[in-house]
Protein backbone atom coordinates (compact mmCIF):
# COMPACT_ATOMS: atom_id res chain seq x y z
CA UNK A 1 0.00 0.00 0.00
CA UNK A 2 1.15 3.71 -0.98
CA UNK A 3 2.04 6.26 1.23
CA UNK A 4 -0.10 9.47 1.04
CA UNK A 5 3.70 11.17 1.17
CA UNK A 6 6.54 10.55 -0.81
CA UNK A 7 9.21 9.72 1.75
CA UNK A 8 12.42 9.91 -0.71
CA UNK A 9 15.92 9.78 0.29
CA UNK A 10 14.71 10.32 4.22
CA UNK A 11 12.96 6.70 4.63
CA UNK A 12 16.85 5.22 5.13
CA UNK A 13 17.43 7.08 7.54
CA UNK A 14 14.08 7.29 9.51
CA UNK A 15 14.40 3.41 9.77
CA UNK A 16 18.13 3.71 10.85
CA UNK A 17 16.74 5.80 13.59
CA UNK A 18 14.17 3.61 14.59
CA UNK A 19 16.64 1.13 15.00
CA UNK A 20 19.28 2.88 16.72
CA UNK A 21 16.30 3.96 19.12
CA UNK A 22 15.12 0.44 19.72
CA UNK A 23 18.73 -0.99 20.29
CA UNK A 24 19.28 1.63 22.73
CA UNK A 25 16.78 1.43 24.56
CA UNK A 26 17.19 -2.02 24.80
CA UNK A 27 20.85 -1.36 26.22
CA UNK A 28 19.69 1.12 28.71
CA UNK A 29 17.60 -1.56 30.18
CA UNK A 30 20.30 -4.25 30.27
CA UNK A 31 23.01 -1.63 31.42
CA UNK A 32 22.48 -2.04 35.19
CA UNK A 33 22.85 -5.50 35.11
CA UNK A 34 25.71 -5.54 33.05
CA UNK A 35 27.38 -3.39 34.88
CA UNK A 36 25.85 -4.83 37.78
CA UNK A 37 25.01 -1.56 39.80
CA UNK A 38 21.63 -3.41 40.74
CA UNK A 39 22.75 -5.43 43.42
CA UNK A 40 25.36 -2.43 44.45
CA UNK A 41 24.84 -1.26 48.18
CA UNK A 42 26.36 2.56 47.94
CA UNK A 43 27.05 3.95 51.77
CA UNK A 44 27.14 6.78 52.95
CA UNK A 45 28.52 8.10 56.45
CA UNK A 46 27.32 10.36 58.83
CA UNK A 47 27.47 12.05 62.24
CA UNK A 48 24.65 11.03 64.14
CA UNK A 49 24.10 13.00 67.57
CA UNK A 50 23.09 11.23 70.64
CA UNK A 51 19.53 11.88 71.76
CA UNK A 52 18.58 12.92 75.60
CA UNK A 53 16.82 9.13 75.56
CA UNK A 54 20.28 7.33 74.37
CA UNK A 55 22.09 9.16 76.44
CA UNK A 56 19.78 7.73 79.64
CA UNK A 57 19.61 4.55 78.11
CA UNK A 58 23.45 4.29 77.55
CA UNK A 59 24.39 6.40 81.39
CA UNK A 60 21.93 3.71 82.95
CA UNK A 61 23.66 0.73 81.01
CA UNK A 62 27.47 2.10 82.48
CA UNK A 63 26.10 2.73 86.01
CA UNK A 64 24.13 -1.25 85.95
CA UNK A 65 27.47 -3.05 85.06
CA UNK A 66 29.48 -1.12 87.96
CA UNK A 67 32.17 1.12 85.54
CA UNK A 68 33.31 -1.96 84.00
CA UNK A 69 34.83 -3.13 86.79
CA UNK A 70 32.79 -6.44 87.73
CA UNK A 71 32.04 -7.73 84.46
CA UNK A 72 33.76 -10.90 83.72
CA UNK A 73 33.30 -11.33 80.08
CA UNK A 74 35.71 -9.07 77.88
CA UNK A 75 32.85 -8.60 75.64
CA UNK A 76 31.11 -6.89 78.33
CA UNK A 77 34.13 -4.71 79.21
CA UNK A 78 34.42 -3.59 75.71
CA UNK A 79 31.30 -3.07 75.24
CA UNK A 80 30.82 -0.51 77.81
CA UNK A 81 33.97 1.16 77.24
CA UNK A 82 32.39 1.69 73.56
CA UNK A 83 29.47 3.27 75.15
CA UNK A 84 31.57 5.67 77.37
CA UNK A 85 33.32 7.12 74.12
CA UNK A 86 29.81 7.34 72.53
CA UNK A 87 28.65 9.12 75.39
CA UNK A 88 31.54 11.37 75.73
CA UNK A 89 32.26 12.08 72.24
CA UNK A 90 27.67 13.10 71.89
CA UNK A 91 27.42 10.57 69.32
CA UNK A 92 28.26 8.33 66.46
CA UNK A 93 29.86 7.71 63.32
CA UNK A 94 27.24 5.99 61.89
CA UNK A 95 27.00 4.19 58.01
CA UNK A 96 23.82 4.00 56.30
CA UNK A 97 22.67 2.60 52.56
CA UNK A 98 22.09 5.66 50.32
CA UNK A 99 19.26 5.42 48.14
CA UNK A 100 19.89 8.76 46.40
CA UNK A 101 23.27 7.30 45.66
CA UNK A 102 21.69 4.07 44.49
CA UNK A 103 19.57 5.46 42.26
CA UNK A 104 22.50 8.05 40.59
CA UNK A 105 24.37 4.70 39.79
CA UNK A 106 21.55 3.21 38.17
CA UNK A 107 21.22 5.95 36.12
CA UNK A 108 24.32 6.76 34.99
CA UNK A 109 24.75 3.05 33.68
CA UNK A 110 21.50 3.31 32.06
CA UNK A 111 22.39 6.69 30.12
CA UNK A 112 25.45 5.34 29.80
CA UNK A 113 24.29 2.05 27.94
CA UNK A 114 21.85 3.85 26.12
CA UNK A 115 24.20 6.63 24.64
CA UNK A 116 26.80 4.03 24.32
CA UNK A 117 24.23 1.53 22.31
CA UNK A 118 22.79 4.11 20.31
CA UNK A 119 26.13 5.97 19.01
CA UNK A 120 27.38 2.43 18.00
CA UNK A 121 23.82 1.54 15.91
CA UNK A 122 25.28 4.48 13.60
CA UNK A 123 28.81 4.69 13.84
CA UNK A 124 29.02 0.38 12.41
CA UNK A 125 26.68 0.54 9.52
CA UNK A 126 28.73 3.71 8.46
CA UNK A 127 31.95 2.01 9.27
CA UNK A 128 31.06 -0.94 7.31
CA UNK A 129 29.45 0.68 4.26
CA UNK A 130 32.98 2.65 4.36
CA UNK A 131 35.12 -0.50 4.43
CA UNK A 132 32.73 -2.43 1.33
CA UNK A 133 33.30 0.45 -1.13
CA UNK A 134 36.85 0.36 0.09
CA UNK A 135 36.81 -3.02 -0.70
CA UNK A 136 35.00 -2.97 -4.32
CA UNK A 137 37.09 0.45 -5.29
Amino acid sequence: MPTPFHLGRWAGDMRQWKIALSLAIAGAAAAPFLFGTWKMRPMSNGWVPLTAQERENISSHIDGTDNRQKTASDIAKITCVMLQQELADGGEFRTYLSGPKYVAWNAAATASGFFVVFGLAFLLPALVRRYWKWLNA
